[in-house]
């Protein structure tokens, strides 16, 4: 069997095992009582009359009238195969569109961690990190509201994908496809403009393309205003839950990612073409992001922030690369497993002091206070001290390896 044909087949059977583990994770949001679960719940998340989520009520509001991508894929294929009054034909075709573009989404990101030079297994161990980070793992449990974002995570994997390959005519269609689903998939074409050496007219025309597809979106559509500082209200109202919800866009992941992404940045020089890129504009894409997040929505929506997983992800899997030495090193320290020891029992007297006193803690955490929620942020809080110590072994470290 030839390299070629081998590799074929390995990547084959990736494909198959992530059929797999999107099934696990959708059927986690099944249990748990995901928002497609049914009629009823459907309806709700669309606001639409209790009956009738086919009505789709919360698209006729802005923003959300613009973001018509998913909106019409859902719409045209139950209006095809169902009849107007088939409120669960709508549920299934909407969980299937939510499957499909979930699984292309892993698809594209284990292709794309091999076209940053990731072999095949850290590509795979990118795609679990991606699926059970916590905006994907309980992606249609309240209150993420996860509707058209596994499209909008699609295409910024594209966009990235399409420009570090220098097809730029298909960057820019992928672009312009992406203001029918998200304004903020304007985050790279802006990254592109501000960190790229390329000649200015040119990056002024991705940038110029998507901001009048999307004027002309809205053009053909009528403008509509809305307040979106009475969304970003509630994170002043309720500082906890912005800090927890925050924190878990990427829970565990935010420590070797921002590591990853400081550490390339200070060597970029250094970096491959792609990955000097990304390390470019990666405090960009934070800033813009989390900015945005924070004034123009909720910090509880914890799928907006996600947006920037290409950057927390790739550079936190780098950092895993990067320090394979040292993370071998704390495994085999007696001391490591003392300090998870304190964490654990540590943890878990949180938990219980937390769910014994769960009412007093109610307006804190707001929608977070919740026995699922309150597991899962217990459970990154352990494994984000527990990453400490590895993340501190690495700071002190003598036998750096270079990070390219």
């Amino acid at each position: 069997m030839s390299i070629k044909h081998r590799d074929r087949v390995s990547d084959v059977c990736a494909m198959i095992i992530m059929a797999g583990l999107v099934f696990i994770v959708f059927r986690v949001n099944w249990v748990i009582g995901a928002s497609w679960q049914n009629v009823t719940y459907l309806a709700n998340e669309l606001a639409s009359p209790v009956d009738s989520p086919q009505s789709w009520v919360l698209q006729t509001m802005a923003p959300f009238r613009y973001r018509l991508l998913f909106f019409s894929l859902v719409q045209g294929t139950w209006s095809l195969f169902f009849s107007q009054t088939d409120a669960y034909g709508f549920v299934m075709v909407f969980r299937f569109w939510s499957v499909f573009f979930s699984y292309a989404l892993v698809i594209a990101f284990y292709f794309f961690l091999q076209q940053l030079n990731f072999g095949r297994r850290s590509a795979f161990l990118g795609v679990l990190l991606l699926l059970f980070s916590p905006p994907m793992f309980f992606a249609y449990i309240h209150p993420v509201h996860t509707r058209e974002d596994p499209i909008a995570f699609l295409l910024i994997v594209l966009q990235l994908s399409l420009l570090l390959k220098g097809r730029m005519f298909a960057f820019g269609v992928v672009n312009s496809i992406g203001m029918f689903c998200r304004e903020t998939l304007l985050l790279v074409p802006i990254c592109y403009f501000i960190v790229s050496p390329d000649r200015l007219w040119l990056r002024f025309v991705h940038v110029a393309v998507p901001l009048i597809t999307a004027f002309l979106i809205r053009f053909v559509l009528g403008f509509s205003s809305y307040d979106p500082l009475s969304l970003s209200a509630e994170n002043v109202t309720f500082p906890y839950e912005t800090a927890v919800g925050m924190f878990l866009v990427f829970g565990v992941m935010w420590l070797p990612g921002l590591a990853g992404l400081i550490k390339s940045w200070s060597s970029r020089d250094e970096l491959s073409r792609p990955l000097r890129f990304l390390a470019c504009s990666g405090p960009w894409a934070l800033g813009l992001i989390v900015a945005s997040h924070l004034i123009l929505g909720r910090a509880r929506e914890i799928r907006i922030s996600f947006l920037i997983f290409p950057w927390i992800l790739v550079f936190g899997l780098k950092w895993f690369q990067n320090n394979r030495t040292v993370l071998h090193q704390v495994i085999k320290d007696k001391l490591f497993w003392g300090y998870v020891l304190l964490v654990l029992l540590g943890s878990s007297g949180l938990f219980v002091y937390l769910n014994a006193h769960l009412a007093e803690y109610h307006d804190l955490l707001n929608t977070f206070a919740r026995g699922c929620w309150l597991k899962l942020i217990v459970c990154q809080l352990f494994l984000t001290l527990v990453m400490f110590y590895p993340l501190f072994r690495s700071l002190t470290r003598t036998d750096r390896q270079d990070f390219c």
